[in-house]
């Protein structure tokens, strides 16, 4: 696939950061019809944050005798966290294309005049794209039957945000090696240079107290024996100020034993975990670690654990995890798992509880038809006050006619 044009619409006078224009960005595809799968175009942008991608699909499965087009939003990492609508209204709406790079002629059209020589065209308005479905376009978009041997696709955007200054460099900015990442996850659960012992579930995770102090509030004042839930050892902190290199356990052990142990950190923090399973817990602290928390990450099939995970981001206030939990469970929210959602979590947080409930009141005429929600009420039996405020939330307590009568009494 070359890249055909990239061009601006309109003069640019960049008197200030914030000026304007029309952008439109066009790839061409040589041998369209030998291609049997999708293709993407080269990313592209709109702004220094906000980037795009073409998919162009040659042979659509609902309708093998069209192709499809799409425009694809790629989050960034502030809005791969939202749980908002997300329309990038102040670029949208788009004109996506197809034309024919061998027709440079100017065609007449009786209601619109003079316009390009476009095969196909269609408009991604801005109130049909979101965050949640970063996805728009036409999957019955043109037949392949009128296919050229070469294709240009293209998108047109009604404004771009132009700068006065260049980008600094590198651009993008280089992520985290994979490399560092391994090797920070490496430190996590290895007993010979942490001070923090968890058990949970007859299970064993070690930990360093400084690096979780520097990453959680909750940690920090945890260690600081500022809150009751510092269940430190007594007997293991008295013991390791006459035996510094060693433990009780150790002190029983075999001399081989004694031996290896003898390098190890004392433990001075022993936590007793009850409220979370080893995996979500593991979860939460190679986010500390790591900086990464792959069972939410957007990008991945829906975990079992994203629940957990919010709510262990809540408990120990890693408000970075949190809101990634949040905006996962926002985007893997359908008409069978919502009720669910918000009967059996989502209710003990006001924000998650919001979120869930406008998905449930803007997507009710679909959830009332499935069996998940027709059995909410026998498998949560005391949450009759829920139901009845969110159905509440779907009828308004003066019907409209009736609100427009009495707002024109006098």
């Amino acid at each position: 696939m070359d890249i055909g044009t990239i061009s601006s619409d309109s003069p640019v006078n960049i008197a200030n950061n914030s000026s304007t224009s029309k952008l439109t960005f066009e790839f061409t595809i040589n041998n369209v019809k030998q291609l049997d799968g999708p293709i993407y175009s080269p990313p592209f942008g709109t702004s220094s944050d906000i980037f795009w991608q073409l998919k162009f699909v040659p042979v659509n499965t609902e309708h093998p005798t069209y192709c499809s087009l799409f425009l694809v939003a790629l989050l960034n990492k502030k809005e791969s966290m939202s749980t908002g609508v997300g329309q990038r209204q102040h670029i949208l709406p788009a004109m996506i294309y197809l034309r024919d790079p061998t027709s440079n002629l100017i065609m007449m059209d009786h209601d619109s005049g003079f316009v390009p020589p476009y095969l196909k065209k269609c408009f991604v308005a801005n109130d049909k794209f979101t965050f949640k479905k970063p996805q728009r376009g036409a999957a019955q978009f043109f037949p392949r039957s009128k296919f050229p041997d070469d294709l240009i696709i293209g998108v047109g955007f009604r404004v771009a945000q132009w700068q006065s200054h260049r980008i600094p460099m590198p651009f993008p900015v280089a992520s985290t090696s994979d490399d560092l990442i391994s090797a920070w996850e490496e430190q996590l659960n290895r007993r010979d240079i942490v001070d923090v012992q968890f058990n949970i579930d007859d299970r064993k995770i070690y930990a360093s107290s400084s690096l979780l102090s520097k990453r959680s509030v909750y940690f920090a004042r945890l260690f600081q024996q500022q809150w009751a839930e510092s269940m430190v050892s007594n007997q293991l902190s008295a013991y390791s100020k006459h035996h510094p290199f060693s433990t009780p356990e150790t002190s029983h052990a075999s001399p081989a034993a004694q031996e290896t142990e003898m390098t190890y950190a004392p433990i001075r923090y022993n936590i007793e975990i009850t409220d979370f399973d080893y995996d979500t817990f593991l979860t939460m602290l190679r986010f500390l670690y790591t900086g990464r928390a792959s069972p939410i990450n957007p990008n991945n099939a829906v975990r079992d654990n994203v629940l957990e995970v919010f709510a262990i981001a809540d408990k120990y206030l890693i408000s970075e995890l949190r809101q990634r939990a949040m905006a996962k469970i926002d985007r893997d929210l359908t008409p069978e798992t919502a009720g669910d959602v918000l009967f059996g979590w989502a209710w003990k947080w006001p924000d998650l509880k919001e979120m869930v409930t406008n998905y449930i009141v803007k997507n009710f005429g679909k959830i009332r038809k499935t069996q998940e929600w027709k059995s909410i009420g026998r498998r949560y039996p005391t949450s009759a006050e829920l139901m009845e405020e969110t159905l509440t939330l779907m009828i308004p307590d003066t019907p409209p006619a009736e609100s427009s009568r009495a707002s024109g009494k006098k």
